[in-house]
C-alpha cells in the first residue's frame, strides 16, 4: 500500500500527502498568483519544491508558463498526471539547470529549509539568482525561527501533535513531536506513523530555522535585495491583496515567515 522509505513517507505517497496537506480552495496558489501580480512578474515562472503541482497547475490555468521541480519522483509523477498542461521535472534546488531566465521563482511549504548549512543555503540562493532575470522576484514561504520563542511556539515543543485521516479505507495516524537543536538552529521533527492502530514506521527529519536579519544577509551575499519579510497575512489566507489591509505586516511571531526579494 505505501512506501517504506523512512525519510520521505508522505512524499512517496502523494495521495496521502494530498489529504494531510489539504488546500481545497487553493489558497496558497492564489497567494502566489497575487504576489506575481503585485511584483509585475511577466515571463516563465519556476516552482521549487512543487510537490503535488497544485500551485504550478493553477498558475498555468491563469496563463503563466510554469516549470515545477521536486526531488521526489512520486510527486513529479503525480503532478504530471494531474496537471497535464504544466511542465514538471525531477531536480534538486541546489543544482537544477535550465537554459532560460525566469521572471520569478517561488518556493512554498518550507522546501528551502532542507538547506541545513549556511553553505547549502547560499548555494541554493545563488542558483536561484543565476536563473532569474535582473529584478526578477523571489518568494520564499518558510517556518519562522522566531515563532519558537513565543508561548505558542513553546507549546508546540512541549506537546505531541496527533492527527488521523482515512486513506484508501484505512486509518492513518501521524504523531509528531518537535524539538530544537539549538547549536545548529535545527527543528527536529520526530514523526510516528500508525496504520489501523498499529505501528508502521518512524521518521526523524530536520528543518533549518532562519531568522529575518540572517535571511537578509544570505540574500545579499547571493545577489538579492530583500524587499519584504512578514508573517501577516498567513500564507494560506485568501484574497489577501484585495481584502486585507494588513499587507506585509509584523511582528514576526507567526509560525510562517515569508520573504520577497528581487535579483539585484
Amino acid at each position: 500500500m505505501m512506501s517504506k522509505n523512512a525519510d520521505t513517507f508522505l512524499h512517496s505517497n502523494p495521495g496521502l500527502y494530498q489529504i494531510f496537506k489539504s488546500d481545497p480552495n487553493l489558497n496558497m496558489a492564489k497567494r502566489v498568483h497575487e504576489l506575481l501580480i503585485w511584483g509585475q512578474a511577466s515571463g516563465t515562472i519556476l516552482d521549487v519544491g512543487c510537490g503535488l503541482g497544485n500551485e504550478a497547475g493553477y498558475l498555468t490555468d491563469q496563463g503563466y508558463k510554469v516549470i515545477g521541480i521536486d526531488k521526489s519522483l512520486a510527486m513529479i509523477s503525480w503532478a504530471k498526471e494531474h496537471h497535464i498542461n504544466t511542465v514538471f521535472c525531477a531536480a534538486d534546488q541546489t543544482s537544477f539547470q535550465f537554459d532560460c531566465f525566469f521572471a520569478a521563482i517561488y518556493s512554498v511549504g518550507s522546501s528551502f529549509l532542507y538547506n541545513i548549512s549556511n553553505e547549502e543555503a547560499i548555494c541554493t540562493l545563488q542558483n536561484f539568482r543565476k536563473h532569474l532575470k535582473k529584478d526578477g522576484m523571489l518568494y520564499l514561504d518558510i517556518r519562522n525561527g522566531m515563532f519558537f520563542f513565543t508561548p505558542e511556539g513553546q507549546r508546540w515543543l512541549a506537546e505531541e501533535l496527533v492527527r488521523s485521516v482515512v486513506y484508501r479505507g484505512r486509518s492513518v495516524q501521524l504523531r509528531t513531536q518537535f524539538s530544537l537543536e539549538w547549536n545548529h538552529q535545527l527543528l527536529l521533527r520526530d514523526y510516528c506513523w500508525l496504520i489501523d492502530g498499529e505501528f508502521h514506521q518512524c521518521e526523524h527529519l530536520k528543518h533549518r530555522l532562519f531568522f529575518p536579519k540572517e535571511i537578509e544577509l544570505l540574500l545579499s551575499i547571493s545577489g538579492f535585495k530583500m524587499l519584504k519579510v512578514f508573517g501577516i497575512p498567513a500564507p494560506s489566507s485568501s484574497g489577501f491583496l484585495s481584502e486585507n489591509n494588513q499587507l506585509f505586516e509584523g511582528p514576526l511571531t507567526n509560525p510562517r515567515m515569508q520573504v520577497i526579494a528581487v535579483a539585484a
